[in-house]
């Protein structure tokens, strides 16, 4: 059976949270506990970046948000036994597969595996796997000690290759040290890599490796978050939501949307989050989904008026886990909304409801997209994607956009799983419907839900009513 927030975290608690100490943090090859979550900022290579404001706008006061300090300590870390029991699975995988080796780009799925943060180039950092032995990281020689400032949580072997010589070769080279002669001559590359890495490899494998896209054998693990994984995704959710309730106490008449994403932002950080990102929209702006239609120069600009609706669209990073949350509600007060806006936003709220009732094992995503879309229909609003203009949802866990996505249609694509997708206990997902009105108003409300082993676990407190939408 589908239950609510987890955490145990009351509404009128939630503000209030913090527990013990103990956060995630892995330095090479040990696992390190450390007093309190950190707010580490992401470095700019892997940065996330959520919508922008005009860049001329005056950065502005933002409050101090002590209420919120220590929110994110009590955690357990990623352990160096749970990257490595990572390697151990995804190997099975490969056997089960009939695959040599697996290679990866930096990025979310290297970071999976126990592989740095790096940001992308013309120059690829790679990470190789075999059936055997210490992953490989092939990297460009000149960076070889910029790699020790991005330390893995894994003792992985460091392969350099010159600015005269094939990196992709190099790779290669590694798997068959790795064992990948024995055998298979397959070796797989992620949905994610870029098409001039792929072809890089190709050329240097021609003839003796064939090097074939697989969409499931590092995802297969990610989409199933482990207890460690879970708890992080749980209490960057819940930090995320306690942020925009302290957030919406500073609105008022004339604040602008980069001013209120400011205060957002900081909210986020004094919790413990890094790397905040904000979407903040007032009145007629919020039929945009990610954003309004004015360009750079005027994005972020629109004054909050009084009997307008807010949409806030936001998230932040804890220990390298997303949060993704979207809550609308009204200023000053739900009294000032006129009656086609709280019915949208009550639609909305029951089309949710729907969808996480619908949320358990063996239901694929095609259904739970089908769930909220029929209450949005059955309310009078148009069919399809007329008034709900996008899909239900996305995973989250190490990206804020990744499978298993929620969506009533053909495939998306590799690694991009529509109606066919089966929902497995673990998977976490976005679960939030809209409705949009050009030139009007846009609702949105987003919570973020784990599947269990009977139904499902939203992370943190609804929204219970546009009376309480915190």
């Amino acid at each position: 059976m589908a239950r609510g927030p987890g955490s145990g975290l009351g509404r009128r608690g939630f503000l209030s949270a913090c527990a013990g100490a103990g956060a995630l943090g892995v330095a090479a090859a040990t696992g390190c506990a450390r007093s309190r979550c950190e707010a580490v900022e992401v470095p700019e290579l892997e940065r996330v970046e959520g919508p922008k404001t005009d860049a001329s706008t005056p950065a502005p006061e933002v409050a101090p948000y002590a209420e919120l300090e220590g929110f994110c300590e009590g955690l357990e870390p990623v352990t160096v036994a749970e990257y490595e029991g990572r390697i151990e699975a995804l190997r099975r995988r490969m056997r089960a597969a009939g695959l040599a080796g697996v290679v990866l780009e930096s990025g979310a799925d290297m970071r999976y595996l126990g592989g740095p943060r790096w940001r992308r180039s013309e120059r690829p950092l790679l990470l190789a796997v075999g059936l055997e032995g210490p992953p490989a990281l092939i990297g460009s020689a000149f960076e070889r000690h910029t790699y020790a400032g991005h330390p893995s949580p894994l003792a992985l072997e460091l392969r350099t290759w010159e600015e005269n010589e094939d990196p992709y070769a190099r790779a290669l080279d590694a798997l068959v040290a790795l064992g990948a002669g024995r055998g298979s001559a397959q070796v797989a590359v992620t949905p994610d890599t870029r098409g001039f890495v792929i072809a890089g490899l190709q050329a240097a494998g021609k003839g003796k490796v064939e090097v074939q896209l697989d969409s499931a054998v590092v995802e297969a693990g990610r989409r199933v978050k482990s207890p460690t994984e879970l708890a992080l995704l749980r209490r960057a959710n819940e930090a995320t939501k306690a942020a925009i309730a302290a957030a919406a106490q500073t609105l008022h008449v004339g604040v602008t949307e980069a001013e209120f994403a400011a205060q957002i932002r900081a909210a986020q950080r004094a919790a413990g989050l890094s790397t905040p990102w904000v979407l903040a929209l007032f009145g007629p702006n919020a039929a945009y989904p990610h954003g309004n239609p004015h360009g750079e120069g005027e994005r972020g600009a629109r004054p909050l008026a009084e009997g307008e609706l807010v949409l806030v669209d936001t998230g932040g990073f804890l220990h390298g886990y997303a949060s993704d949350i979207s809550r609308t509600f009204a200023f000053p007060e739900p009294s000032v909304i006129d009656a086609d806006r709280r019915r949208a936003w009550d639609t909305v709220r029951a089309a949710q409801q729907a969808a996480f009732e619908a949320i358990r094992p063996g239901v694929t995503c095609g259904q739970v997209d089908a769930a909220a879309r029929a209450v949005i229909a059955k309310a009078g609003y148009a069919e399809g994607y007329g008034d709900f203009t996008h899909r239900l949802g996305h995973g989250i866990g190490l990206e804020v956009h990744e499978p298993p996505y929620l969506v009533d249609g053909a495939s998306r694509g590799p690694g991009r799983a529509g109606p066919e997708r089966v929902l497995e206990a673990g998977n976490t997902m976005s679960n939030e419907p809209g409705i949009y009105r050009v030139g009007a108003f846009g609702v949105r409300i987003e919570d973020i839900v784990a599947v269990t082993e009977t139904g499902a676990e939203v992370f943190g407190p609804w929204s219970a009513s546009l009376d309480e939408p915190f």
